[in-house]
């Protein structure tokens, strides 16, 4: 299903029914090294709680230390390029703050104003490891929201070459009102052109989350050019009334690197789109998802031992509505339900949300490497915005990816689901389906009666039948809805009247009976690998294995 909402408003717009599955997973190494180079600088007004130490010349970098009770905008009205202020670890800074634009100095990775905890990086995580509140909280600053809507950080237009290490950001109590924690841009039409956008941001080992019982709903407003969200953890973010996200931006032009996160929210975990930009062409271009563990709480779901008995309004775990140039690379991505939309962990759709940019599409997205589980759906794509004019979907890749526990018993409230991949509405266009294992309990892949498919490629992968598209399946459906199409060398299951539905599927793919029957390690624990005695080892189209690379797989975890 997919349900459209705009980003600013209180409740669902609309609603569409559709399905899927897919996954696998990687841990991405990021590590910054900033020099310091010479340069002059100002000093800080005096202020008891707030120091500077400077080197030998007054052209050197300086650090601002403010202690706990000290004037943090202050220091950040102060510092320049390249320096650092230091927050006092376990003490508690209670914003608004505004980051002001400065000027570049160097035009590299030294002119970054460093705003991080005073715990020294020897007691840090790794620059290569995320951060975990539960062990490494004692060793943060806190940064927190006073409420009344306000943010705790939020950008001057244009401002730039921000870092923030080794700090928390929450609000102050579980009863402030809070929309977002990190506003980085402006998603309103307040920033129309790209030169108010700031740019240059980077979150590094910072943990960000709402309150328990708190409706908190975002934790990054990513309306800005280059920025990091990078070794952090993004929890609780949830809402009774609206989509919420821990990272949503549909009005900065990025690139963006979202790296080994831990991303955890009610409605979209990670959204891009979902309001129109106001930058005439606009198009979030050039991100990496890469290495996060993106997921939804059980507490969250109603049926769950463990429900916590507030209803959250709850929807996907990645969707993108109007981007590009987009890697989905080596997460795992799990936890998705039907509740205030189907339950599909990763859906593509693009959308001219609020009619004003007919420009809205998503293309050049790759899915590669990730676990998906414990879903009833795993993707779902839609051709084109089915209520507004919008571009076709075009240039998708899914591959070697590991897909578990697709069972809409379980994550389907039994109704429709289990699928591993959905297509609804004309349109889309160079899509790649390879070398997926997928063990899925619905359809393999389901095209609703309003589909048109322009270039089909379905190989190498395991998967459960049936491919079936509006009222018949197999390779009618395929020539009945899709220009252009390969399918072959797949590990079809045919579980049901098996003689008769073998013989309507194309030929040059294999059709098992049952999971059981294609010769994994160990079906029942988990281990999809296919055994040294599987008659389907070195079947695929290259010569290796069908379904997942696991030596791949093994090398990105």
């Amino acid at each position: 299903m997919y349900m459209s909402e705009e980003i600013k408003g209180r409740s669902p717009h609309r609603r569409l029914t559709i399905a899927l599955a897919i996954g696998c997973v990687v841990c991405l190494a990021i590590a910054f090294a900033f020099a310091q180079r010479p340069r002059r600088v100002s000093t800080p007004e005096s202020d008891p709680n707030t120091s500077s130490q400077t080197g030998n010349s007054t052209q050197s970098p300086k650090t601002i230390t403010v202690r706990k009770g000290g004037d943090l905008q202050k220091a950040l009205n102060a510092a320049q390029a390249g320096d650092t202020i230091l927050l006092e670890a376990g003490a508690t800074y209670t914003g608004s703050f505004v980051l002001p634009v400065k000027p570049a100095i160097t035009g590299t990775d030294s002119d970054y104003i460093t705003i991080r905890t005073s715990t020294s990086d020897s007691l840090l995580p790794s620059s290569t490891t995320r951060l975990n509140p539960a062990l490494h909280g004692t060793l943060l600053a806190r940064l927190v929201s006073p409420g009344q809507g306000q943010p705790v950080i939020r950008t001057s237009p244009g401002a730039h070459h921000y870092r923030f290490l080794g700090l928390e950001f929450s609000a102050s109590d579980s009863s402030s009102q809070v929309y977002d924690l990190l506003l980085f841009g402006d998603g309103s039409s307040s920033q129309n052109t790209l030169s108010q956008v700031p740019h240059h941001l980077i979150i590094d080992r910072c943990y960000l989350h709402a309150l328990a019982g708190q409706e908190l709903k975002r934790g990054v407003s990513l309306q800005s050019g280059e920025t990091w969200i990078i070794n952090s953890w993004l929890s609780d973010f949830k809402s009774a009334e609206q989509d919420s996200q821990a990272i949503c931006g549909w009005n900065g032009p990025g690139p963006y690197h979202i790296v080994n996160n831990y991303v955890e929210a009610a409605g979209e975990n990670i959204l891009l789109g979902g309001a129109d930009p106001w930058i005439n062409q606009l198009v979030p271009s050039d991100i990496e998802i890469r290495g996060n563990t993106i997921t939804k709480r059980l507490s969250w779901k109603e049926d769950d031992a463990g429900y916590g008995g507030q209803k959250w309004v709850v929807k996907n775990l990645l969707e993108l509505k109007n981007a590009q140039r987009v890697v989905i690379d080596g997460n795992v991505i799990e936890n998705c339900w039907r509740a205030a939309q189907g339950g599909t962990s990763i859906v593509l759709t693009p959308r001219n949300q609020d009619g004003r940019a007919v420009w809205s599409v998503v293309r050049e997205v790759r899915i590669s490497n990730n676990v998906i589980r414990h879903t009833n759906q795993a993707v779902g794509m839609l051709g084109q915005d089915d209520g507004h004019q919008s571009q076709v979907l075009d240039g998708v890749e899914v591959s070697n990816n590991l897909v578990y526990d697709v069972d809409k018993g379980r994550w389907g409230a039994g109704q429709n689901g289990g699928y591993f991949l959905s297509f609804v509405g004309p349109g889309a266009k160079n899509i790649s389906i390879r070398n997926n294992t997928v063990i899925n309990m619905g359809m393999g892949v389901l095209m609703e009666s309003n589909v048109r498919l322009t270039n089909l490629v379905i190989t190498d992968n395991i998967m459960h039948f049936q491919i079936l598209g509006g009222d018949t399946g197999g390779t009618k459906a395929l020539q009945r809805y899709v220009s252009g199409w390969q399918v072959r060398r797949n590990v079809i299951v045919i579980d049901e009247n098996h003689d008769f539905w073998e013989s309507v599927y194309p030929p040059n793919n294999y059709y098992p009976s049952s999971f059981s029957e294609v010769g994994f390690v160990d079906l029942a624990h988990g281990d999809f690998r296919l055994h040294g005695k599987s008659n389907l080892r070195g079947r695929a189209t290259n010569g290796k294995d069908i379904g997942v690379n696991f030596d791949e797989l093994t090398q990105l975890r």
